[in-house]
């Protein structure tokens, strides 16, 4: 009965089918905009406070981690929380076996007194590949010398035994270099510096898959694309310490968390959307009410046939109910498919916002109001009796 009541609403009054479905859908999706724009809100405040954007892992004194054990994990990480992490940096130790410490005298190349030297490894994830992060197209490209070239993107991958050079170090061994006891071809180096003080890098740049596996982890970077939240530190640390690492061994810092009292913040999203809920019943009734007195000589019918007043009222509510839930169930899609993948472009923080799905509270929240303000004026309108409704006057 319901449905056919509710298939011939559609046939003879399209008109005001589409208006209500509209304004329904609309109703939803200024809610859940709302929702995330209050939230976005909140989010960047809290990140003003932010120190930076960054998550080091670093050995603690005396603990050497070597490379092997955590390089897998790295570029797992990296893939993983792709939408997280910006890019990765990786400084190691590295010996640089051929030479003694002797060799390195009056030379900025190694840690004093020693024949350890820095190997710098970055990349950042797009899509799931391994790509050059944008400080080394920007700025160590620039310094290669006209003589050398860059890593091939293949090169980033493929464990290739090859690496870029300080100027000192390519001036010391033109073609290859020992690192803890394995050869590695110079590609390029660093242009030769000018100026009577000018010294050169001390840094080797080398794939993170092609560094020695006993090559020491000096610092684990990963550069933020914003401050994470509690809830995504933990998981990121999660998949080091202690599945790999132990909290003896690292020290984690540069962090700045994104705290947000949730509740608090659902609490007051909840009275919005009452307030909303509040504004759009009414319009919906002013529509339903127009619908109602459209049809009220059939529901005058439905009366003298036998149909008591809760039927009647229940006919009519489940019609509504239907409309109402049909077109919450299309505002959330439109919303979701189509409206919140758009702003996420200028909203840093709405993919986290829609992702567990707590927005969505409001709009079964709002379903609910409606239908019970509209079933109050269905339930009243139904108390007249069948002479009243002929008689053609709405009270």
């Amino acid at each position: 009965m319901i449905i056919r009541n509710f298939l011939n609403f559609v046939k003879n009054n399209r008109l005001l089918f589409v208006l209500l479905a509209i304004t329904q859908v609309i109703a939803v999706v200024i809610i859940l905009f709302s929702f995330g724009i209050y939230r976005n809100n909140r989010y960047k405040l809290a990140e003003g406070e932010s120190r930076d954007k960054s998550l080091i892992f670093s050995p603690k004194e005396n603990v050497d981690i070597e490379i092997s054990r955590v390089r897998d994990k790295i570029v797992e990480v990296s893939k993983k929380y792709s939408s997280l992490i910006d890019s990765t940096y990786i400084p190691t130790k590295v010996n640089l076996t051929e030479y003694s410490p002797e060799d390195f005298e009056n030379m900025s190349l190694v840690y004093s007194g020693t024949n350890i030297a820095l190997a710098r490894s970055e990349f950042k994830v797009v899509n799931g590949e391994i790509l050059f992060r944008d400080v080394y197209t920007d700025n160590i490209l620039l310094t290669i010398d006209e003589d050398g070239r860059g890593f091939t993107e293949d090169e980033l991958t493929n464990g290739a035994r090859v690496c870029l050079v300080p100027y000192e170090a390519y001036e010391m061994q033109k073609d290859k270099f020992e690192i803890n006891g394995i050869s590695y071809e110079i590609i390029g180096h660093e242009k030769k510096p000018l100026g009577l003080y000018a010294t050169s890098s001390r840094e080797f740049n080398i794939p993170l898959m092609s560094l020695p596996d006993d090559a020491k982890l000096s610092v684990l970077c990963f550069n933020l694309k914003r401050p994470l939240l509690r809830s995504e530190y933990e998981a990121i640390r999660a998949e080091f310490i202690p599945m790999i690492l132990s909290e003896n061994e690292v020290d984690i810092s540069g962090f700045y968390s994104i705290e947000i009292d949730e509740k608090a913040t659902i609490k007051t999203m909840m009275v919005a959307a009452v307030f909303m809920s509040l504004i759009s019943a009414f319009s919906v009734c002013i529509i339903y009410r127009y619908m109602l007195a459209k049809r009220v000589k059939t529901t005058a019918i439905y009366r003298i046939c036998g149909c008591t007043r809760l039927k009647s009222s229940l006919i009519y509510i489940g019609e509504m109910v239907m409309v109402l839930a049909g077109s919450c169930a299309a505002g959330s899609l439109l919303f979701e498919l189509i409206v919140e993948p758009r702003l996420e472009k200028s909203y840093t923080w709405f993919s986290v916002i829609y992702k567990n799905g707590s927005s969505y509270l409001l709009v079964l929240l709002y379903f609910v109001i409606v239908s019970g303000i509209a079933s109050v004026m269905i339930a009243a309108s139904n108390r007249r009796t069948p002479k009243e409704l002929l008689s053609g006057k709405m009270k």
